[in-house]
């Protein structure tokens, strides 16, 4: 018996779909293209840049550390759509009245891509000192949860809490279009 959970999600359906060679359109069944259609249909303005965003995030060379805004400029010949997900960005901050919204833009879309603490990268845990082993004690930075802290305190999680909402509009525009023409 499969469930549910064995089938890809809008989103790897996406990422997958984003990357192939194959862009044949089939009527009797739904494939890649089909995929990449409903995206183009209903997955506009920042949640759309947001997937394409997290898709070449995805398949970059990830590092171990937390991404500083340095990482994400090194990274920005991979990352394709960080321009235009940045330009989204700033223009939401700027209806909301935010202040700087050009200088901290790249900090929040770096931590909406890679949330890990940079004290215990994301391992929730101290290492013992000069080794390479984790200690029992939790990493006093995130306080044993992992994450860092999100940048620009109270503006930088409202901007996260719009990114999260604008993604997954995206991802049930395009689901819903997919249900729609593929029953």
């Amino acid at each position: 018996m499969t469930t549910t959970d064995d089938r890809p999600g809008v989103e790897e359906r996406y990422l997958k779909a984003s990357s192939t060679s194959n862009l044949r359109v089939q009527a009797d069944r739904r494939g890649d293209c089909d995929v990449l259609i409903a995206a183009g249909w209903s997955a506009k303005g920042l949640g759309g840049a947001l997937l394409r965003l997290a898709g070449e995030w995805d398949a970059a060379a990830k590092k171990p550390r937390g991404m500083s805004e340095t990482d994400l400029i090194m990274l920005r010949g991979k990352l394709k759509s960080l321009s235009s997900t940045l330009a989204y960005l700033v223009e939401a901050m700027q209806r909301l009245g935010m202040a700087s919204p050009q200088a901290r833009a790249g900090a929040i879309v770096g931590y909406w891509l890679h949330q890990a603490c940079h004290t215990c990268h994301g391992l929730k845990f101290e290492t013992i000192q000069s080794t390479p082993v984790l200690s029992s004690v939790r990493c006093k930075a995130c306080h044993g949860t992992g994450l860092g802290w999100p940048p620009h305190g109270q503006d930088g999680r409202r901007m996260l809490n719009l990114m999260d909402d604008s993604v997954s509009r995206a991802r049930n525009g395009i689901r819903d279009r997919l249900r729609q023409y593929h029953k």
